[in-house]
């Protein structure tokens, strides 16, 4: 599968030049929204050293000393630029206006770094990417009970607010719905070190049987995801790996993660 930096230009339309990580503390006003026990400001401290991502959809490593940052993807430089910390803020230096804001904080013992991006997607909707780090030579100390729930990426589409994807958890069950594609994808998973191992055993379509093929979402409902006649996807045509292992993090009544393929942000379903 292509890789999320990839992913991150195809759907935003950017190319990597000035970044802004926006760190906010636990202090921040965010509303009153919960947060992970352990939430924390970043310092320059807490950023020195290695991060990755190595999973089924994502192979990137960024390296931070004192001012400077390098992220590379499959080898290839993809972000070189200084970066400075200014009311609790990463700013990354470079030559064009792309701007990323953190979730709060550094997560789990300072372990997790999220990257939030939103972004014109060039037809005057804005877009709502995240992307996870971990810090080399940490463990991630989140657990599946962290994740329980139904989680949904919420995108405005024209006129209308559509659920992208969504993916509901339930003891060790998940069932991952991608609504552009029409389809959804049943199993179970397995959880550590912030990873979801998903073990997908049943493809659904919306769409034309079999094939997945036809109009966007198909026979969904792209607000609510009911669809009165989901069809068998053969596996041939499943667009999620079998096995396939990705990062997953929840932070309160937010989620991050890679499931579908794209550095989502998700919100918790009431």
């Amino acid at each position: 599968m292509m890789k999320a930096f990839y992913y991150l230009c195809l759907f935003a339309g950017l190319t990597f030049g000035t970044l802004t990580f926006t760190a906010c503390g636990d202090d921040d006003g965010d509303s009153g929204k919960s947060e992970v026990p352990n939430s924390t400001s970043v310092t320059t401290d807490d950023l020195i050293g290695t991060w990755t991502i190595n999973s089924t959809d994502n192979d990137y490593v960024a390296v931070f000393t004192k001012d400077q940052v390098t992220i590379t993807s499959n080898g290839v430089v993809e972000i070189q630029a200084n970066y400075t910390i200014k009311n609790n803020k990463v700013v990354f230096s470079g030559n064009n206006d792309a701007t990323f804001e953190s979730a709060s904080g550094l997560l789990y013992g300072k372990s997790v770094l999220v990257l939030k991006q939103v972004s014109n997607r060039g037809d005057g909707e804005d877009e709502n990417l995240g992307m996870i780090l971990y810090k080399q030579g940490k463990t991630v100390t989140a657990t599946s009970q962290d994740i329980q729930g139904f989680w949904c990426w919420y995108e405005q589409w024209g006129e209308d607010e559509i659920i992208r994807s969504a993916i509901k958890i339930e003891g060790n069950n998940f069932e991952l719905t991608i609504t552009p594609w029409g389809e959804r994808y049943i199993g179970t998973y397995t959880y550590a070190n912030g990873f979801i191992h998903l073990n997908v055993t049943q493809g659904l379509t919306s769409r034309e049987e079999h094939t997945g093929s036809g109009s966007l979402w198909g026979r969904m409902d792209p607000k609510t995801l009911e669809c009165d006649d989901w069809r068998t996807l053969d596996r041939e045509n499943w667009h999620v790996d079998a096995m396939s292992d990705n990062p997953f993090i929840a932070n309160g009544d937010e989620a991050y993660g890679f499931v579908a393929n794209i550095p989502s942000i998700f919100s918790k379903k009431k």
